[in-house]
């Protein structure tokens, strides 16, 4: 059970099933400290709430909201389907490789796309299922990369709890991570009520690899919060 979750869909997200409202009750009811509620962009048919990121004030105590949003890449040159200017309003960016990127452009070409993005964007903070079936990567080249950026690669629950990733992927992923000491985060990839928190698809992974504790992000929530503070402060100045 996550205590922090920075990846969760609502119904801004085609793929969501319930409010803002409803995840953040439902994430107290089960214990989870922090969440992040991280809709789609708008190519996969996400919806941006401007009402959202400008007006929405958290008023529960016992459960601390980021406001975040996963991004898509577009074309092939690491550009997103977002303006920077936006993205200054969000305290946590995801960016992951979705359908509307065509498949078959092989784990080089893959790769340099994500890399390029995190060259050219410095709101970039996490880099969501990199151990995507549909779209290989060379996991080796991409943790050696976010590390240099600082940013995180994700190990995501849901795509292993729905069987649409390979567990020696995964595996992979992880290694990789571990050689190169690119820190990893644990997120449910929440799109309903009842995947919010959950962890334990991938978890055994993580203890059968011996993945070293200091290199998981969200290993606590205060560890997480000065992640958050650090890199949104670098990334306005």
């Amino acid at each position: 059970m996550l205590e922090v979750d920075l990846h969760v869909h609502t119904h801004f997200s085609n793929c969501g099933l319930h409010s803002i409202l409803e995840m953040i009750g439902y994430a107290r009811q089960i214990g989870v400290k922090t969440l992040a509620i991280t809709d789609h962009g708008a190519a996969v048919g996400g919806r941006v709430s401007n009402v959202f990121y400008h007006r929405f004030e958290n008023v529960f105590s016992d459960i601390k909201v980021f406001k975040g949003i996963e991004l898509n890449l577009i074309g092939q040159d690491g550009k997103t389907d977002m303006p920077m200017a936006q993205l200054k309003n969000m305290d946590i960016v995801l960016l992951g490789i979705h359908a509307n990127t065509e498949i078959g452009l092989g784990a080089k070409k893959n790769t340099d796309m994500l890399i390029r993005a995190m060259e050219e964007n410095p709101f970039i903070d996490i880099i969501s299922h990199p151990n995507s079936r549909e779209y290989p990567l060379d996991f080796s080249r991409l943790a050696k990369a976010a590390k240099r950026h600082g940013v995180v690669l994700e190990l995501n629950n849901s795509k292993t709890l729905l069987n649409s990733v390979d567990d020696e992927i995964t595996k992979n992923l992880i290694r990789a991570c571990i050689e190169n000491e690119c820190q990893m985060i644990i997120n449910s990839d929440a799109h309903a009520i009842t995947e919010l928190g959950r962890d334990e698809s991938v978890r055994p992974f993580l203890e059968e690899l011996h993945f070293p504790d200091e290199l998981l992000l969200n290993r606590n929530p205060e560890v997480v919060d000065e992640f958050i503070r650090r890199r949104k402060k670098n990334k306005l100045v």
